[in-house]
């Protein structure tokens, strides 16, 4: 089993190629696990990020080899986005601000890969946007003395 980093269609495309990961398995093994930390690589859309190149001895013509390829496509958990539940549902006039925090988990970092963004608006007009996967925001309040 010869692992390989990209998409290629058939043996010929990987002559000139050096492989990533190789291990001998058994005789006659019919599965085989490659270790999750060969496979680092994620995948653009559904373009393989990696080739695995299978290889036999013919059992029916001494000296020969039977080879084939497969891809192997990888993709990324669901990305999580969590904002950080206020102590209170309620502000008072009297308070001078918030803090809104936000923690994003399983990111595609790939480069076009992912897309976010934190943005506060007031009245229609941002505020403040950020493209950072995980912060912190303070919010500050407008005194309202007099204003009712």
């Amino acid at each position: 089993v010869a692992l390989y980093e990209g998409n290629y269609e058939n043996v010929e495309a990987l002559a000139k190629k050096t492989p990533t990961y190789t291990v001998d398995t058994e005789a006659n093994a019919n599965a085989f696990t490659i270790p999750g930390d060969k496979l680092t690589k994620l995948s653009m859309g559904m373009v393989p990020a990696y080739t695995v190149k299978i290889s036999t001895d013919n059992p029916k013509v001494s000296g020969e080899k039977l080879e084939s390829v497969g891809n192997i496509i990888i993709t990324s958990a669901p990305a999580n986005v969590k904002i950080e539940r206020p102590a209170s549902y309620y502000v008072l006039d009297t308070a001078d601000s918030i803090t809104v925090n936000w923690e994003s988990t399983n990111v595609n970092d790939t480069p076009g890969g992912c897309e976010f963004e934190f943005e506060v608006t007031k009245n229609g007009a941002a505020v403040i946007t950020s493209q950072d996967t995980s912060g912190s925001y303070t919010l500050d309040f407008e005194d309202v003395t007099g204003k009712l």
